[in-house]
């Protein structure tokens, strides 16, 4: 089950980053939406059901804000 406190930091906005790695995070709903920590930080946490770590997908993009979500292993050059 997705617990909404580990992927919390502080001031209550959600985690970029792993703890350990510092690899970066995503999010997602159970209609398959993938959003970004920002968009969670402007429209909460309603829909999001989990989280993952974007590796290797350098065309991953959040459906709220549109904005890329930075991937561990294939940035462009």
């Amino acid at each position: 089950m997705f617990n909404f406190a580990d992927y919390t930091m502080n001031d209550g906005k959600a985690r970029r980053y792993t703890f350990v790695g510092c690899y970066p995070l995503f999010y997602y709903t159970e209609s398959g939406d993938v959003l970004s920590p920002q968009a969670i930080d402007e429209h909460g946490w309603d829909e999001v059901i989990g989280a993952d770590i974007n590796f290797e997908n350098p065309d991953l993009y959040c459906d709220e804000t549109g904005d890329r979500i930075e991937s561990a292993y294939a940035e462009r050059e």
